[in-house]
């Protein structure tokens, strides 16, 4: 069989007696390069540096699935890795093969074999189909069972007279006819009551676009059956699962095969489809405004801005100084006239003056634009949405609700602690807190799912581009994920993911827009308030030129009395 064997594979063989068949001197004198793990689990590996190319041989049966659990947790450990169950100094029966091949499909190990000495003196050897009473010429049946997924498991064997194989029909694929096999799946985030289902359709009303075409393709594609568990964890009194956390340990230990969802791809010892998508998360808000104004006229009147200005009046008042030599008043006078865009008294009769002029003119006009544009926008209060960053919050010091496997989508852990004052996990519903909460500059962190809910209850929505992915997430050594791996990759490489996902998308992102549109009020009308500081220069004005009038006359009719 050794030609059946890929060098990076690291075949197992399984025995309770092979060592002392061998014998003791040869594994001493290392002619059998191995990783040895003895009945008392543990693994030698003093003498031999692993290598996948050489057998790994597990020299106890007594406690397999102990043993092989132990296998499963090392580093390089391979699940496509080939086992054979070897039976030296016992008959080949099929009750204890049958037994021993019902704890390989326990650990997901489809490509093993039971190999055995027959009464006759001739090798034996046993496999099985988890799926269907299927297997390739000249394997036979022996016996056909269904498990509590559904599946015909069924045990086939074949005499080894010739000790030929061929590889293709000795290592088969068990996953080529699934023929209807039922897969265990859940559907989390559901605010309903129904508890489990056993039909596709039954998807249809509930799933977003996306997850629902995704799933009906792979269903189809692979033949199988799904048995939907629906569970909303946010229920605190729903027996089935309570917490994110209890769900997830739940896909992991295999009690459900596949989430009827995308989920985000982090570090949750969770496995996951391929190809994997990158995500975006929603920051939702109330619909609180602050004024534009604060930042754009610190812009306007910066240090830069002021410097360029009085460059420009230097020079001015040294053209006007060359040119007519006026008095100090005169030049600044004349100064201000070109700010206004009025006329001025000076004549030029150089033409180099004039192109100079001409050119302060054109500069002077694009700053006084810039100026009275802003001025305007003072003047009649510019607002806009307050949440445009994640830096908004952190300055405006915003409650920030979010579930805690969103820390390193939006870097809380990059936070300082005064900014982590403001961040509080909620396992379930983060985003219930804007309703019930009575502060009004709070947000929520949370993902897609929950852009439905926001436009709802006519929350501000910002969308929030991240470096993580999203993917089905599956059990831990998943038998039927090659397969489903080769749908999706279809499916994203034919253009459908990004056309299902747009669409749905698309479709809230309008939504979005028409709401946005109808809370949006980007300028309010001048109110008499706006106009206080303009009324009190007035005012002020007014008040210095009826003194200075009343001084200009009243004092040449005093020198008068006077005389």
């Amino acid at each position: 069989m050794e030609l059946c064997i890929s060098g990076k594979l690291n075949p197992v063989v399984v025995s309770n007696d092979i060592r002392n068949v061998i014998g003791e001197s040869l594994w001493t004198k290392k002619i059998i390069p191995t990783i040895s793990v003895a009945e008392n689990f543990g693994i030698n590996n003093d003498s031999v540096t692993f290598s996948p190319k050489l057998l790994t041989y597990i020299l106890s049966t007594n406690e397999l699935q102990t043993v092989l659990q132990k296998i499963k947790s090392l580093p390089w450990w391979n699940i496509k890795s080939y086992f054979f169950i070897v039976e030296v100094s016992q008959i080949c029966n099929d009750n204890n093969s049958w037994n021993i091949l019902q704890i390989m499909w326990k650990m997901n190990f489809l490509s093993s074999l039971f190999i055995c000495r027959d009464i006759d003196n001739t090798i034996t050897l046993y496999t099985y189909n988890p799926y269907a009473n299927y297997a390739p010429h000249p394997w036979q049946h022996v016996n056909t069972t269904f498990n509590q997924q559904g599946q015909q498991w069924t045990l086939f064997k074949k005499s080894d007279s010739s000790g030929q194989h061929d590889c293709n029909e000795l290592f088969f694929d068990k996953t080529k006819l699934l023929n209807g096999s039922k897969v265990i799946v859940i559907k989390p985030y559901l605010h309903r009551t129904i508890k489990v289902a056993y039909d596709i359709d039954s998807i249809r009303n509930i799933l977003p676009y996306l997850t629902l075409k995704t799933f009906k393709e792979i269903f189809s594609a692979l033949n199988v059956r799904p048995i939907i568990y629906y569970s909303d964890f946010k229920r605190g009194k729903d027996p089935t699962i309570q917490t994110r956390k209890q769900f997830l340990n739940d896909v992991i230990n295999g009690k459900y095969e596949i989430v009827l969802m995308y989920l985000t791809v982090t570090d949750d010892n969770f496995d996951f489809l391929y190809p994997r998508f990158p995500e975006t998360f929603l920051i939702i808000t109330h619909h609180n405004k602050i004024p534009l104004f604060v930042d754009s006229m610190e812009s306007v009147f910066s240090i830069e801005v002021i410097i360029l200005t009085v460059i420009v009046f230097v020079i001015m008042w040294i053209v006007f100084k060359l040119c007519k030599k006026p008095s100090i008043g005169s030049g600044l006078l004349e100064i201000l006239r070109l700010v206004l865009s009025t006329s001025i008294l000076l004549k030029f009769y150089r033409s180099s003056l004039k192109i100079f002029l001409v050119s302060i003119l054109i500069f002077v006009m694009f700053m006084n634009n810039i100026y009275q544009g802003f001025m305007s926008a003072y003047s009649t209060k510019l607002y806009r949405e307050e949440i445009n960053s994640v830096t908004d919050l952190q300055n405006l010091k915003y409650s920030i609700y979010s579930e805690p496997y969103l820390v390193k989508v939006f870097g809380f852990d990059l936070w300082t602690d005064t900014q982590k004052k403001y961040v509080q996990f909620h396992v379930n519903d983060p985003c219930d807190n804007l309703i019930n909460g009575n502060d009004s500059r709070s947000a929520c962190f949370t993902s897609m799912r929950d852009f439905q809910w926001g436009l709802d209850h006519n929350m501000h929505i910002l969308l929030f581009s991240s470096q993580l992915f999203y993917s089905p997430g599956i059990c831990n050594d998943w038998p039927l994920k090659p397969r489903v791996d080769h749908v999706m990759s279809q499916l994203s490489a034919g253009g459908f993911i990004r056309l299902w996902n747009n669409r749905r998308r698309n479709k809230l992102l309008r939504d979005l827009k028409v709401k946005e549109s109808e809370v949006s009020d980007p300028y309010r009308p001048i109110v008499m308030s706006d106009l206080y500081s303009v009324f009190l220069f007035l005012v002020i004005s007014l008040s210095i030129s009826i003194f200075a009038f009343i001084g200009e006359v009243s004092i040449p009719r005093l020198h008068l009395c006077m005389k």
